[in-house]
């Protein structure tokens, strides 16, 4: 059941209310990309590309390993 008509009157409504109250609207924040880069972070995104490129690396050369006769 297709509920997005039904979505978009809420929050078109929401956002009437808030602006009659002078409510400010935060929800950029929430997608907000300027977020802090952190050590943590970064060091993740290492380790996610080099499991990446291992598992590419095994996918290439799946066959070599697998087969029993080379």
């Amino acid at each position: 059941m297709d509920r997005t008509a039904l979505f978009k009157a809420t929050v078109k409504t929401i956002r009437t209310k808030n602006k009659a109250l002078g409510v400010k609207e935060t929800s950029r924040d929430i997608l907000s990309p300027s977020r802090r880069r952190t050590e943590f972070g970064s060091k993740a995104k290492d380790v996610l590309m080099n499991i990446t490129k291992l598992r590419d690396f095994l996918l290439e050369h799946q066959k070599d390993y697998i087969s029993p006769f080379r």
